[in-house]
C-alpha cells in the first residue's frame, strides 16, 4: 500500500511540475529589465501566465490561446494607458530566449530572466 502511495505522489508531483508552459514566467530584453519595472518597452519585463500577459503599459487577461508549432498564440483583451483593446501576442520560446510578436510586429527578443 505504501508503495503506491508513494507512486501517485510521485506522478503527481511530475505532472504539476509539467503543467507549466515554457513560455510561463519573466522575460527581458536587457538584463536590467529582469531586476526593475522600467518604464519603456526595452526596459520592461514581460510577464506571462496561464490567465495574463503584462508588458510595459498593457496588462492583458487571456481570452483564448492556441498552442502553435513553437509556442503559443494568445487572443488578449488589454487595458492599455486607458484604452481596453483586443489583440493578438505570439510567445515562441526556444530554450532561454523568447520571441514576441506584440498586435502583429515582432520586437527584440527577449531572456527568460533568472
Amino acid at each position: 500500500m505504501l508503495r503506491k502511495v508513494v507512486m501517485v505522489g510521485v506522478l503527481l508531483f511530475a505532472s504539476a511540475a509539467s503543467a507549466a508552459e515554457p513560455w510561463h514566467g519573466r522575460w527581458g530584453m536587457t538584463p536590467e529589465a529582469c531586476k526593475i519595472d522600467g518604464d519603456t518597452s526595452e526596459t520592461a519585463p514581460l510577464f506571462a501566465n496561464a490567465k495574463s500577459v503584462r508588458w510595459f503599459v498593457a496588462h492583458c487577461q487571456i481570452r483564448s490561446a492556441t498552442k502553435i508549432a513553437t509556442g503559443v498564440r494568445i487572443k488578449a483583451s488589454c487595458a492599455n494607458e486607458g484604452h481596453k483593446v483586443t489583440i493578438p501576442i505570439v510567445l515562441e520560446p526556444q530554450g532561454d530566449v523568447m520571441r514576441v510578436t506584440w498586435e502583429g510586429g515582432r520586437v527584440p527578443d527577449m531572456r527568460r530572466c533568472q
